[in-house]
C-alpha cells in the first residue's frame, strides 16, 4: 500500500514536470490509441473543409477515416471480445484483426493529412 502511494506521488510529480509519467511508457501504443481515438472521432464528425490530395472526393476520405476509426475501436475492445468473453468466433476475430491492421496502415499513410 505504501509503495503504491509513493508511486502515485512520483507519477503525479512526473506528470506536472514532463506531461507524462513512467507508467505511460509501459504500453506506448495503447496510450497513443487511447489519446488519438476520441480526437479522430471528433475530427470525423467536424465540418471539414476538404480532403487531402491523393483522395478522389469527400466520400473516399470518409471511408478512409471510417477504416482508421474502426481499427482503433477494434484495438480498444479486442481483449474484451476475444480474450475474456469469447463472444465472437475465430473467423470473425480473424476478419476483425485484418481490418484493424489495414486501418493502422491507413493511419500511418494519412497521419499527416489529419488536419483541417
Amino acid at each position: 500500500m505504501i509503495h503504491y502511494i509513493f508511486l502515485s506521488i512520483k507519477w503525479a510529480i512526473q506528470r506536472m514536470f514532463r506531461g507524462y509519467d513512467d507508467s505511460d511508457t509501459w504500453d506506448v501504443g495503447n496510450n497513443v490509441i487511447e489519446f488519438s481515438y476520441p480526437r479522430l472521432v471528433a475530427y470525423y464528425e467536424a465540418h471539414r473543409l476538404g480532403y487531402p490530395s491523393g483522395v478522389k472526393n469527400t466520400q473516399e476520405w470518409e471511408r478512409i477515416l471510417d477504416q482508421i476509426i474502426l481499427a482503433f475501436q477494434t484495438y480498444l475492445i479486442d481483449a474484451d471480445l476475444y480474450v475474456f468473453n469469447k463472444q465472437i468466433n475465430d473467423d470473425a476475430y480473424k476478419e476483425a484483426m485484418e481490418n484493424k491492421n489495414y486501418g493502422f496502415k491507413l493511419f500511418g499513410k494519412w497521419i499527416e493529412s489529419l488536419w483541417d
